[in-house]
């Protein structure tokens, strides 16, 4: 009975060729359409290096923590390469930003960085969050530290090495996978 109904259901199908269209053709035509519309969407949107700059001034010297992750995300032998570095004056900032030559610049003012950007973009964005973990990192460190300190002191130890205990910090920070990491992210 069932392979009567099926034969006598094709047949039907098989004379309305509307209904042939929309059954058979219609997804068909759909799927290469959706194909050739989103076969190279990742493809085209991939985030490159790019340009910044950081005006070398006497605050700029005194942050370690700061200029060693700007020089390890610039790193020519850094697969994971995020920035091109610019190291220049205030002014040549100012110029270099606005002849378009760079995404933004890091300025320090007050031991804190402010990050100076032109327009709105997913460069600058990024410039923005990568400075902003930066801090995250070193108020973590410096938070730790003190801690360490204050126990060192409480246990009446007045005799101890602040680098030794930065450095067992950032040891720690660093075998436990919570150090910085810029994830390349395809836009």
């Amino acid at each position: 009975m069932f392979i009567h109904n099926l034969k006598y259901t094709i047949k039907t199908l098989f004379k309305n060729k509307i209904l042939v269209f929309w059954t058979f053709a219609f997804p068909i035509i759909l799927g290469i359409f959706f194909n050739m519309a989103f076969s190279n969407i990742e493809k085209d949107e991939v985030l490159k290096v790019f340009d910044i700059a950081v005006v070398d001034n006497d605050e700029f010297e005194t942050q370690e923590i700061y200029k060693n992750a700007l020089k390890e995300l610039s790193d020519n032998d850094n697969k994971d390469k995020l920035f091109n570095i610019k190291y220049v004056s205030n002014k040549k900032a100012d110029s270099l930003l606005d002849d378009s030559k760079i995404e933004g610049y890091v300025v320090f003012k007050n031991d804190e960085p402010q990050v100076v950007v032109k327009a709105n973009g997913t460069y600058q964005t990024l410039l923005k969050f990568v400075i902003n973990e930066i801090r995250q990192n070193e108020t973590i460190v410096e938070e730790l530290t003190e801690k360490n300190i204050e126990n060192e002191i409480a246990n009446g130890n007045f005799t101890f090495d602040t680098d030794k205990i930065v450095n067992q910090i950032l040891d720690k920070i660093n075998n436990e996978q919570v150090n910085l990491k810029i994830f390349l992210i395809q836009i």
